[in-house]
């Protein structure tokens, strides 16, 4: 059985632990993302493009969706100014549980990932209400017209990434292809 991430959190929480806990993939070995901890609470987290409190739920979401990590934890001096999370670990314990079950009920809603996606023009132009991320979804699907590379190459989580699907769809500017 793997390791839990929380607890390797909590057991340096409670030894007052500075330094970083990396995540590599079990399999290949490769990283992944890395939290950051100073004198054991947690600081910062990277993954990818995204840091802190974002980048932090995203790390719990590929444990949650069983993904093989490794964890590898490594005393650091940690500059100050990599602080980006300001949260006890009590409260970011919530944060991720509340983050997961709003995963599990999009999960219902998560398109099939061999499905094309295409973007009605004609819809999308006479629409003005576009949030930011959604003008950022659209601009991917431009790239990436198949659901699972979307869901890839996002920066979104993956609720937040069902929901706004969802929503353009049901506003017909987007077109499922099979």
């Amino acid at each position: 059985m793997q390791e839990n991430l929380f607890s390797i959190l909590e057991e340096q929480h409670f030894l007052g632990f500075t330094g970083k806990v990396n995540l590599l993939d079990e399999e290949q070995g490769q990283y992944i993302a890395s939290i950051f901890i100073e004198s054991g609470s947690v600081v910062n987290a990277k993954l990818n493009k995204l840091e802190g409190i974002d980048a932090f739920l995203r790390i719990f979401e590929a444990e949650f969706n069983d993904q093989a990590l490794k964890y590898i934890v490594e005393p650091e001096m940690i500059d100050t100014l990599e602080r980006k999370i300001h949260f006890p670990l009590a409260t970011l314990k919530r944060k991720v549980k509340k983050h997961i079950e709003l995963i599990k009920n999009s999960q219902n809603l998560k398109p099939p990932m061999n499905l094309k996606i295409l973007i009605d023009a004609k819809e999308a132009l006479n629409f003005v209400n576009f949030t930011y991320k959604e003008f950022d979804i659209l601009k991917l699907i431009c790239d990436y017209n198949k659901v699972e590379d979307i869901y890839k190459n996002t920066v979104l989580s993956e609720d937040e990434l069902t929901s706004i699907l969802v929503r353009l769809r049901r506003d017909k500017i987007i077109k499922v292809v099979r």
